[in-house]
């Protein structure tokens, strides 16, 4: 599908959000809604947008959760999907590269939105995700800004 028209792509990638803005109409009493896409796409050695400011300019925005796996593992998922083939298979350092721009392009429109970005681990139990969310449990927040300040 990466290999269309980015035109084309940009068109689907609308119709797609639509969809989801009429399940928002349809479910008013959900507290929440998660919608799962990437920031970028790595295909065939380049870089491809995913969601854009423009995409996201129609939702009420409460932050942005970048889901992390071991890019060990990605890689292995990569290698036995049929997609991708000796000359488009990325290697392992390309695979981490595409992780760190996610994570970055992510940061990036949680930054021009003025929302909290989160990374979350893969692996974690899905009732950590409820909890973060729903529960009245303390949370560990670790803010990269803060880090960084620390480190000067």
């Amino acid at each position: 599908m990466l290999d269309i028209d980015k035109n084309l792509l940009q068109t689907l990638r609308e119709n797609a959000l639509k969809e989801v803005e009429l399940l928002k109409f349809k479910n008013p009493d959900t507290d929440l809604h998660l919608i799962g896409i990437h920031a970028t796409f790595r295909w065939k050695h380049r870089l491809i947008e995913g969601l854009s400011y423009r995409n996201l300019s129609r939702f009420k925005i409460g932050g942005f959760i970048n889901i992390v796996d071991d890019v060990k593992q990605i890689f292995q998922i990569n290698s036995k999907n049929k997609k991708w083939d000796k000359d488009t298979l990325p290697k392992l350092e390309e695979t981490q590269n595409w992780m760190i721009e996610e994570e970055f392009a992510t940061q990036v429109l949680a930054d021009f939105y003025k929302k909290p970005m989160y990374v979350v681990a893969r692996n974690h139990n899905i009732s950590n995700l409820y909890d973060f969310f729903f529960s009245d449990k303390k949370k560990n927040i670790f803010k990269l800004s803060n880090y960084r300040n620390k480190r000067k």
